[in-house]
């Protein structure tokens, strides 16, 4: 008797030291996702898995404008044996949507186009089945810059002419300050009268002093 309580509680001991959880296990300790750059990991349902990391999280950034597409591939690299007929079972979720996968179905592609800068948050969950219940997989994230407006001003960056500041301006540059609001934008270090911009920066009916008397 006292042998098997001596082997009772070095099994548990032993269950202690198993790894319940990584630290992306919620979204607040969600690992960031790089643009082009494919990030791999493994989730398992706890039924007889060690480690027992049932559900991963990801994340990655983007601007307003961008479209931001996420692939992933699954595999189960040393399937059981005796799980005849008996495959991988999970889900891939990008924000509200979720995409089944499994061995008969081992890819998916899940886009979002972003209405404002933002983080977009990914799900990876294994789902449980007879005894295969884990997986290995890859997540390569692809971002479309084509309508990036970094600023959120309405210009997108390739048409604005001040990337990072917010404006309004469109006549001698586009997306710049117009304090006055007539489509000429104030002057700065960079961009003087002398190259278009408004002569008078706080007067909406005059913008140009042709003849450099002080009026418009």
């Amino acid at each position: 008797m006292a042998r098997r309580f001596a082997i009772a509680i070095l099994l548990g001991l032993a269950l202690l030291q198993l790894p319940f959880a990584s630290a992306d296990d919620s979204p607040t300790s969600a690992n960031g996702l790089t643009d082009g750059v494919s990030s791999s990991g493994y989730v398992c349902d706890p039924d007889g898995c060690s480690p027992r990391d049932k559900t991963d999280y990801w994340k990655i950034q983007g601007k307003m404008g961008d479209i931001v597409s996420v692939s992933f591939s699954g595999s189960m690299s040393n399937p059981a044996w005796w799980c005849i007929n008996d495959g991988w079972e999970g889900t891939f979720t990008m924000g509200s949507v979720t995409q089944n996968v499994d061995d008969g179905n081992p890819t998916a592609t899940l886009s979002t186009t972003l209405s404002t800068a933002g983080e977009i948050l990914l799900k990876i969950e294994a789902k449980d089945s007879w005894c295969n219940d884990g997986f290995d997989y890859t997540l390569t994230p692809s971002i479309d810059k084509t309508n990036r407006d970094s600023d959120e001003d309405g210009f997108v960056d390739t048409g604005d002419d001040c990337v990072s500041l917010v404006g309004t301006s469109t006549n001698d540059r586009s997306g710049c300050t117009d304090s006055d609001g007539d489509g000429w934008s104030d002057p700065d270090s960079g961009w003087g009268v002398q190259n278009g911009a408004d002569a008078f920066a706080s007067e909406p009916t005059q913008w140009l002093d042709s003849d450099n008397d002080g009026d418009g």
